[in-house]
């Protein structure tokens, strides 16, 4: 078989196909790779500025409160911990948000006095 013969070239050309199908593919991953990135650094800030707001209000009760907001699932809780019988007791409050975008989940946590029955809004 001569190197100009029809066959060769159809395998030339199907090699050189299935090597720039292949660089293609790498490329759209790589691409797809850098926007989710991207996506998720422009969203941190944010999910951190919400978190703070958040571990900053005021409660009133204890209980779960849920809400939607710039892109964001979240969920805060107040919960007491330790003994019924504890005069001054400490509850737990923490807050978790989940984008909408990227499904990426941010949280955080703390000890805070529990609220007063009674207190008012």
């Amino acid at each position: 078989m001569h190197p100009s013969s029809p066959g060769f070239a159809a395998i030339d050309a199907l090699v050189a196909l299935v090597i720039l199908s292949t660089t293609i593919a790498f490329t759209l991953s790589a691409l797809d790779t850098a926007r989710r990135d991207a996506t998720m650094t422009a969203e941190t800030p944010t999910a951190a500025i919400l978190l703070r707001d958040r571990m900053e209000q005021p409660s009133f009760e204890t209980g779960l409160t849920l809400g939607r907001t710039e892109g964001f699932d979240w969920r805060a809780e107040v919960r007491p911990v330790g003994r019924a019988s504890d005069v001054l007791k400490s509850c737990a409050r923490s807050v978790e948000l989940r984008s909408l975008a990227t499904g990426r989940r941010y949280a955080a946590s703390t000890a805070v006095p529990c609220p007063r029955p009674g207190a008012t809004r």
